[in-house]
């Protein structure tokens, strides 16, 4: 993502719209396919009946999402997935502090911010 670039390079230019409306843009469409994978794969988890790594991380992606604000609730197979990973107890103790964290992380994320530039 187009933020997290900018914190790790410091880089400024890449902050137009087209680019951000791009980046989710590619966001919507990966996680419809994670939908798409999850409903043709009648599995409960991304590999199978088991949890796996697979689906931890992309669980701490999909999670980025809670970050920006941005949720696909149509998305009803991504939900049930999101919704098993909460109740395993490891996953619903990091996410109890991630969640307790995000309005902070949020607001130090946005105020990195730069301005949009006046056309």
């Amino acid at each position: 993502m187009m933020r997290k670039r900018f914190l790790l390079t410091g880089e400024v230019g890449m902050f137009t719209e087209a680019n951000e409306q791009f980046s989710w843009m590619r966001i919507e469409q990966t996680t419809k396919l994670l939908d798409r994978i999850l409903r043709l794969g009648g599995k409960p988890y991304l590999c199978g009946e088991d949890l796996t790594v697979a689906d931890l991380l992309v669980y701490f992606e999909y999670t980025n999402l809670l970050l920006y604000e941005r949720a696909y609730p149509q998305l009803k197979y991504v939900k049930l997935w999101a919704e098993r990973m909460e109740a395993v107890p490891e996953v619903a103790s990091v996410m109890k502090e991630f969640l307790a964290a995000l309005p902070a992380k949020r607001a130090a994320l946005m105020s990195l911010r730069p301005p949009q530039p006046k056309l």
